[in-house]
């Protein structure tokens, strides 16, 4: 099972819907979607680790994991209802953009503090998400399996970045890092 309390449930529940209500309402396009979900989840990743030496183990970790989560979603016959209008990528980002990628770090944030849920737990939440968004255009014959590992193995090198963005986000001193 993928997510261990009912608390994470909900919470997973919760993000999919205001991810799904984003998408449809301002019409996010899945490569920002995927770029919303990137920044969220290296936001979880800057807050687990303690030094940045287990940056590169805690990655790797996560990227299997992501990848098995991904897979067992391919492996669905059901899978869920078809969420993106196009995946044509765009220009420019939509101001959306930010507004989703807020909405779901806050989600996660703040229920990790009123409920009282590791960031562990917040990690697997934010895992199952990033899946469901990664899967999509396998479901809707837009992407290979292998495109999407592809995509997965290019996180390695973003999810650095984006964890670094937001430790200087934070105001700590970059001589640290």
């Amino acid at each position: 099972m993928e997510l261990h309390t009912e608390r994470e449930e909900a919470l997973y529940t919760m993000l999919q819907r205001v991810l799904h209500n984003h998408v449809h309402t301002h019409g996010l396009s899945y490569d920002e979607t995927v770029g919303v979900c990137v920044s969220v989840l290296g936001y979880v990743l800057y807050v687990m680790i303690d030094s940045w030496a287990q940056a590169p183990a805690l990655i790797a970790e996560t990227l299997a994991e992501l990848r098995q989560r991904t897979h067992r979603r391919l492996q669905q016959e059901s899978p869920a209802p078809t969420l993106f209008q196009d995946y044509t990528p765009r220009p420019a980002l939509s101001p959306h953009y930010h507004e989703l990628g807020t909405a779901l770090a806050t989600f996660l944030a703040t229920a990790g503090l009123e409920h009282n849920m590791t960031v562990a737990a917040t990690w697997r939440v934010c895992l199952a998400l990033v899946a469901d968004v990664l899967a999509m255009p396998v479901h809707d014959d837009e992407k290979t399996p292998a495109e999407v590992d592809a995509s997965i193995d290019t996180l390695r090198d973003q999810l650095p970045v984006v964890m670094h963005l937001w430790d200087d986000e934070a105001g700590a001193d970059p001589a640290e890092a």
